[in-house]
């Protein structure tokens, strides 16, 4: 199976952070801390992150839900540099720590999906949205597992919920467009592929499946036309539909 693509690496919650600079603390903890759960602007050296996230966790100035933050700041960092184990033994720390925190799951499964352990992620993905159902990248990256596993009406599902909760994305819309062509659902295919391009005109891949759902419908010259604007878009395209 063909690994999904990832919504995101890090997703780490705005208030995570504020809680922590807030905390009664000294201000170079803080800014530590900070740095581990934020990092810098146009990117910080990972070596630099990491660090801070462990002077800010040997601190023991945080317990709970701060705490457990930076331990997931510090795994984040960890997978980005490779350090694979290190990883996964803060994201398991985390979850200890802060069981009823969706984001930590996420960016775990983010992890296991990453290592090609698709079963742990999708785990990790229910749990998450059983504690945040409307939680968008895990329903994303929970639909792209279901697709990739021939579970198409489950992965409608997930892009119906997260297209309600993030209606003008369109990659969301392209998506589930896709799965309705695979379901034989051709014109709800084509709404969906409109829509996709009512909100970004330039999505090569969303001409595409327009064009696919068109020519299945019977409308040849406008499957044709739809192709050609894919391609001219992306001239990538134009080997992947030769060797499909």
């Amino acid at each position: 199976m063909n690994t999904p693509a990832l919504w995101l690496t890090v997703f780490l919650p705005l208030m995570a952070v504020r809680a922590l600079a807030a905390s009664a603390v000294s201000g170079e903890i803080a800014a530590l801390a900070m740095l581990c759960t934020e990092g810098e602007p146009k990117s910080t050296v990972p070596a630099k992150i990491e660090s801070a996230c462990t002077s800010a966790i040997d601190a023991k100035a945080y317990e709970a839900r701060q705490l457990a933050q930076l331990h997931l700041g510090r795994a984040n960092v960890y997978d980005f540099m490779g350090e694979k184990s290190k990883a996964l033994a803060d994201y398991d720390m985390a979850i200890e720590i802060a069981p009823d925190v969706a984001d930590i799951y996420f960016n775990r499964g983010v992890y296991f999906a990453s290592q090609s352990d698709f079963d742990a992620a999708l785990k990790d993905y229910d749990a998450a949205l059983s504690l945040d159902p409307d939680l968008v990248p895990a329903l994303y990256n929970r639909a792209r597992i279901r697709t990739a596993r021939g579970a198409f009406p489950e992965a409608i599902a997930d892009y119906s919920h997260a297209i309600e909760r993030q209606p003008a994305e369109p990659g969301l819309r392209m998506e589930r467009g896709l799965l309705y062509i695979r379901e034989g659902d051709y014109q709800r295919a084509l709404e969906d592929e409109d829509e996709a391009l009512r909100l970004a005109p330039k999505l090569a891949l969303a001409h595409l499946y327009r064009g696919a759902a068109l020519g299945r419908l019977g409308n040849s010259d406008a499957a044709v036309e739809e192709t050609t604007i894919a391609i001219s878009l992306d001239p990538a395209l134009a080997k992947q539909i030769k060797t499909n």
